[in-house]
């Protein structure tokens, strides 16, 4: 089962985002905590150690060595589910590139459930492969990157492709 995610960065020292319901969850060096509209804590999470992935309703939290990551989830269960739970493997496949529009750099931000050979390809608006970057075998977890390809300014298609995982996404190439 693979779930549509929206990258939420979360920056220390604090960094607050909302939920429909009313909740917050603020993420700093120490944790993650959810805390209702008035300021009252409803609940803290400790321990965001580097790889630790914990589902918390609508949103997964990632670990990083430098900063937290929030991505909401589509198609969760709706608020906070009861607290967190950590994340089975069946949560890692995703795919995100931005800028859109992009100037020189384009930023990609991918994870993998399994250990699978990752592969982007870029294609133009006639539907013709312009670049095809493949990076090797990689093992499961988060992966960032930056592709600098020499292109002319349009639109362009990514296709994202890692084991049974298959991802298009449209960006702008700006001159």
């Amino acid at each position: 089962k693979t779930i549509d995610t929206i990258p939420l960065k979360l920056k220390s020292p604090s960094a607050l985002t909302g939920d429909e319901h009313g909740y917050f969850y603020i993420a700093d060096g120490r944790g993650i905590g959810l805390y209702d509209r008035d300021g009252s804590q409803l609940y803290r999470l400790p321990d965001a150690r580097p790889g630790r992935l914990v589902r918390w309703g609508d949103y997964l939290f990632v670990a990083l060595k430098d900063r937290l990551w929030a991505y909401r989830l589509f198609g969760g269960g709706g608020g906070f589910g009861g607290g967190p739970q950590e994340a089975g493997s069946h949560y890692f496949f995703s795919f995100r590139c931005f800028p859109s529009p992009f100037l020189s750099g384009l930023h990609i931000v991918y994870s993998l459930a399994e250990e699978a050979s990752p592969r982007v390809r870029i294609y133009d608006v006639c539907g013709r492969m312009v670049k095809d970057y493949d990076f090797g075998r990689k093992k499961p977890g988060f992966y960032r990157l930056v592709l600098k390809p020499d292109l002319v300014g349009g639109v362009y298609f990514i296709r994202f492709e890692a084991g049974r995982f298959q991802w298009w996404e449209k960006t702008v190439r700006l001159k």
